[in-house]
């Protein structure tokens, strides 16, 4: 099993356990989580790579209606980045929006703690459930009902996430308050290694943010670098990180020691017809 391999199975595994229903199709799995139905990542389709020439866009159509037909959405996610290219014309003049993660490796030294940011420190579920609420607030702009619902329902997400998966967050600030925070989730994976392969130690990186008033002052690097060196503490033989592939902070981990090792790709229909048909 490769690098890439290696991360989007503990990527799979972390949000398996989120969900409140988790389960196998010939094709790969489906997640639902009904608590949370305004929660794409929590509601998905998750399709195995490699996923062959032969299928058809109208065939992964077909079985996210038939599993997600109760959603106001449908969203599929695509271990096979090629055959996201290959479908992307498609998916797209159906009206499917695309959004591409890419998986990051450390290929940095190890981190001793005693290099540590002064700013940072290990911080409790209750600090970083204020902190994210501030956060996606920011990012979803102006206060309503709806905002207001939609974010309580991104913050639980993540407390799933963390429930489901051993994990420890991260806040940094200048004045000892939380104004960049990330969650370090360590657990097992098939990894690649040499003659034999095996289950090994894995540690991903996820949700890193800075409020806005507090950013370029590196406090998101400093989060971030305190997980990698916990993260080698704990032993971890790999350690993840997946980022937007269409924004600016996979540079910043790039320039910190992560290197890219491939794509995953969701498509998301946001308004699915409303005639929908089971199989």
């Amino acid at each position: 099993m490769d690098e890439l391999a290696s991360a989007l199975a503990f990527d799979r595994g972390v949000h398996a356990r989120g969900a409140r229903q988790a389960t196998a199709l010939p094709e790969g799995m489906v997640i639902l989580h009904p608590g949370l139905p305004s929660v794409h990542h929590l509601n998905s389709v998750l399709l195995d790579a490699p996923l062959g020439r032969q299928v058809a866009l109208s065939a992964i159509v077909r079985l996210a209606d038939a599993w997600l037909r109760h959603l106001a959405y449908r969203r599929v996610v695509l271990d096979d980045a090629g055959a996201a290219r290959r479908l992307q014309e498609s998916f797209n003049a159906a009206g499917w929006t695309r959004q591409r993660t890419v998986f990051m490796v450390w290929r940095g030294a190890r981190v001793q703690p005693p290099r540590a940011d002064p700013r940072v420190r290990e911080i409790s579920e209750a600090e970083l459930h204020t902190h994210q609420l501030e956060r996606f607030a920011e990012e979803r702009g102006r206060p309503s009902p709806y905002a207001d619902g939609l974010i309580a329902a991104l913050v639980a997400a993540q407390g799933r996430l963390r429930a489901g998966t051993p994990a420890r967050c991260f806040g940094a600030g200048d004045d000892g308050a939380v104004r960049s925070s990330c969650t370090l989730f360590l657990g097992e994976a098939p990894l690649a290694g040499g003659e034999s392969e095996g289950e090994g130690r894995v540690a991903m990186i996820e949700e890193v943010g800075t409020l806005i008033a507090h950013r370029e002052r590196g406090l998101a690097r400093a989060v971030v670098m305190a997980a990698v060196a916990a993260a080698w503490r704990w032993g971890a033989e790999q350690i993840v990180i997946p980022a937007d592939a269409d924004d600016w902070p996979q540079l910043l981990y790039g320039r910190l020691g992560f290197a890219p090792v491939g794509e995953q790709v969701a498509f998301t229909l946001t308004r699915p017809p409303s005639n929908t048909r089971p199989l």
